[in-house]
């Protein structure tokens, strides 16, 4: 019986071993496979949203490339003439070379006044065919404007295409037919290609429609696939930039994407990368991690069972000889095998085995003096405010005073040697009470024996209410009771839960809080690395060969012009006018990435002679739009970063004065104290903005008009708000079409002494 006892006390310790490090080492492998899984997630949806935006821009260029060229060509001498004339021998002469000095285009195509194609190279055969149906037709003679059409299937190439279309007028401004160039989808696949991405990874373009239009990977898109079911061709096609998480319709794989609009052409980007690929570094460290885990709990149930088998042996024998002492033989004796700790053991039991032989003796004497000992004590149970309540070593209630009789609706009478059980416990806890008994009874020991704990009771009408409970244990001879102490905390919980909900909701905001400030400043630093590299590579690749552009150009200018004709002097112009414009681009961009790395120093800064001088530097331009510039400063000096200041403001009133009327109007420019921040604002009477675009114009390279109409890089509004944010402040704006705006720059506890 004795080496079944061991053999069963052995297995638990090497499961209880086991048991441990499964749990600890399995915890720590899904922890470290979860961080893992959120790493590479985070990584892989940067790389598809920077794939998506650079696609998108390249294909928003190429488009804008192949419009500037339609644009230009109508009012080409020679084509003019013949489509005024109706030559149209001449005019397919004339586009034959056209096509030759511009690639990109497929085909391109003059049709007449009526939408009738007149000509076309190559491709010919649809010649004397109506087109007037076309949208690209339409609208180029609705709007006498240049038309980019959607994604139609071409009569002669029997292939995708995309239209640009220009009308021709004569000298009379009559329309005499429409000149266009068609794009082919597959040069706007190559395009797409050239993206750097990730393994796994795919970049494609969708047109309005949801057709797809370009594929990274090769995909045939002549049959139009059709993608609006797809969660991010749908966001980029609403307008919408970000990231997500999808899966293919039908239930196919689980994709990584980004979506970014090209807004223009209403078409989207998607560059995406399957879940299997983007976490597969994550699978094989779980892998790893099990056969370890499966490796340490073999060594530890080994060790486990040989220390068991070693510690069991002289403890079954001392329970032997502590059975012999419960059942009355104070005799009995035990003799240490070794000098330790079970040894100690065996000298305390013989210790106290001659303890209770001699108090054995002395009990009868203490008998009387317990008796009336216990007289007093029941009449301080009867009269406790809280329950009490006694009970032997089978469960039986043995005491019930008067407080437990209003507590549980039983009467002293009823309760008297009814089960313990079944009269407070509810039934769900009943079998944990009769295992804690029956474990006191093994071992002398109970999990909630002289503590103070908080279980829920059953009143008599079977309704639930929570107490707190202290137990503690009266042993008298052989007897054993158990007294119990109860007090009614439903009071107390009812407040304790109220504290409790608000607690829970405090940190839910807070972690809500963090867990955005946290997003927020990685996307932050995400980007300004993003930048910084971008920056480098303008700086040293781009400016060199622009510099040659600009002399070359001068040269041409200065030593032919009077070789070239008006349509050539005006095609120089252009040459020049988008060289400075890319010159202007490089040296906003280079501005924006030198704030970040520019050290911050807050200088004693004057805002009258600071802001008098920008306004000097604008002033010809100023007297030229019939502008009033008033000043509103309440705070004259503040504590800031002088020269990051300084571009902000010539940025907010370069804007005020280039987005003002020409008819007159006023630009404010004040200062104010709120708290312990200084608001700086620069006010305009000009053309205004929907409000809708407001997180939008701060954006780097973010513009709401064209570059004909109001001339710009697209970077000023974001070093405002870099600006800003350097300081710890932010900037905004408040606007309203053809009314107006006014942008804020707030810097925090800047406020300086008046200088």
């Amino acid at each position: 019986m004795g080496r079944v006892k061991a053999f069963s006390v052995a297995t638990k310790l090497s499961l209880m071993i086991a048991l441990l490090v499964i749990v600890s080492l399995g915890t720590m492998s899904a922890f470290a496979v979860w961080t893992s899984r959120q790493s590479l997630r985070e990584q892989v949806q940067s790389a598809n949203l920077t794939s998506a935006t650079l696609a998108a821009r390249a294909v928003e260029q190429y488009i804008a490339d192949a419009s500037a060229v339609v644009r230009e060509a109508p009012g080409r001498p020679k084509l003019r003439q013949e489509i005024r004339t109706a030559n149209w021998p001449e005019v397919t002469k004339v586009l034959d070379n056209f096509v030759r000095n511009f690639t990109q285009f497929d085909f391109v195509f003059v049709l007449d006044a009526t939408g009738v194609l007149r000509a076309r190279v190559p491709h010919a055969e649809t010649v004397g065919q109506d087109f007037s149906f076309r949208d690209f037709f339409r609208e180029a003679m609705r709007t006498r404007s240049l038309y980019v059409s959607g994604v139609y299937l071409s009569r002669g190439a029997q292939r995708p295409v995309v239209s640009i279309a220009m009308p021709a007028m004569d000298d009379t401004d009559r329309i005499r037919g429409v000149v266009g160039g068609a794009l082919s989808l597959k040069t706007l696949g190559r395009f797409v290609s050239m993206i750097g991405l990730e393994q796994g990874s795919v970049v494609y373009v969708v047109d309005s429609q949801g057709l797809l239009i370009a594929h990274s990977g090769g995909v045939d898109v002549a049959s139009g696939t059709d993608m609006r079911m797809q969660p991010p061709v749908q966001a980029a096609l609403a307008g919408k930039r970000g990231t997500l998480e999808f899966r293919e319709p039908g239930g196919g794989k689980s994709f990584l994407a980004a979506h970014v609009p090209i807004t223009r052409l209403r078409w989207g980007v998607v560059a995406a990368q399957p879940v299997s690929v983007a976490y597969a570094a994550a699978g094989q460290l779980g892998r790893r991690l099990l056969w370890l885990t499966l490796g340490f709990t073999a060594v530890a149930v080994a060790l486990g069972w040989g220390l068991a088998r070693t510690l069991t042996g002289p403890l079954i024998r001392f329970a032997g000889a502590t059975k012999r002492l419960g059942a009355g033989d104070f005799s009995v004796r035990v003799t240490p095998e070794s000098q330790d700790e079970v040894a100690a053991l065996a000298l305390s039991f013989n210790a106290m085995a001659e303890q209770l032989q001699r108090r054995v003796a002395e009990a009868e004497v203490s008998a009387h003096a317990l008796r009336e000992s216990e007289e007093r004590v029941r009449l301080i149970i009867e009269t406790s405010l809280e329950g009490v309540i006694t009970m032997d070593v089978r469960g039986v209630i043995t005491g019930w005073n008067t407080q437990a009789e209003k507590m549980f609706g039983w009467s002293r009478e009823e309760a008297l040697g009814r089960s313990l059980a079944a009269t407070i416990i509810p039934e769900r806890d009943r079998g944990a009470h009769a295992g804690g008994l029956k474990r006191f009874l093994t071992t002398g020991e109970g999990p909630v024996l002289n503590k103070r704990i908080e279980v829920m009771a059953l009143r008599r009408d079977g309704g639930e209410f929570p107490v707190e409970l202290a137990i503690c244990v009266i042993r008298s001879g052989d007897t054993v009771t158990f007294s119990g102490f109860v007090r009614d905390l439903t009071e107390r919980k009812r407040a304790e839960r109220e504290i409790e909900q608000k607690t829970r909701e405090v940190v839910a905001l807070n972690e809500r809080l963090e867990r955005r400030v946290a997003e927020r400043t990685q996307q932050l630093e995400a980007a300004n690395k993003e930048l910084e590299a971008f920056t480098y590579t303008v700086s040293h690749d781009l400016k060199a060969p622009l510099r040659g552009m600009e002399g070359f150009a001068r040269a041409l200018q200065e030593d032919y012009t009077d070789r070239l004709d008006e349509t050539g002097s005006r095609y120089l112009g252009l040459i020049q006018g988008g060289a400075r414009r890319l010159g202007q681009l490089i040296d906003d961009l280079l501005r924006y990435s030198r704030l970040e790395r520019r050290e911050m120093r807050q200088e004693h800064t004057p805002l009258r002679p600071l802001v008098e001088s920008l306004c000097d530097e604008v002033a010809e331009e100023i007297r030229a739009r019939g502008l009033t510039v008033r000043l509103d400063l309440a705070v004259e000096a503040i504590d800031a970063e002088r020269e990051g200041l300084r571009e902000a403001l010539a940025n907010l009133i370069g804007n005020a004065v280039k987005f003002s009327r020409g008819d007159g109007g006023t630009i404010t420019i004040g200062s104010q104290q709120n708290g312990g921040d200084v608001v700086l604002r620069v006010e305009d009477t000009g053309i205004g903005f929907d409000m809708k675009y407001h997180d939008r114009i701060f954006g780097i390279f973010e513009r709401l008009h064209r570059q004909e109409d109001f001339p710009g890089t697209g970077v000023g509004l974001a070093i405002v708000r870099k600006v800003a944010e350097r300081h710890g402040g932010r900037a905004w704006a408040v606007s309203e079409p053809g009314k107006g705006s006014t942008f804020y720059l707030t810097l925090p506890g800047s406020a300086g002494e008046g200088g």
